[in-house]
């Protein structure tokens, strides 16, 4: 899994554009968080979008549970930077 800021402009994106740390530097822009999940392969298995002030933090455990619920997934093997499991 990995996740990534998108910077946008322009009209919309009320529900998920945010101001939050942005990967791409552009602070001053809205922003989303998409989440892609892959499998051990490196082929996608879903992808995800949140708002853009989502913490990587807060994303890993809700994931991993509604994959196991979605794809009936028994083990996960979980590899991560210290960003994504920190405090």
């Amino acid at each position: 899994m990995d996740t990534t800021s998108i910077s946008f402009e322009g009209a919309g994106g009320e529900t998920l554009g945010q101001r939050g740390h942005s990967k791409d530097h552009r602070p001053d822009l809205m922003q989303l968080i998409l989440c892609v999940v892959i499998e051990n392969e490196g082929r996608p298995i879903c992808t995800e979008i949140m708002p853009g002030n989502t913490a990587d933090v807060s994303v890993l455990l809700p994931t991993v549970d509604r994959l196991r619920h979605r794809f009936a997934i028994g083990r996960v093997c979980v590899v991560a930077d210290r960003g994504m499991i920190s405090a």
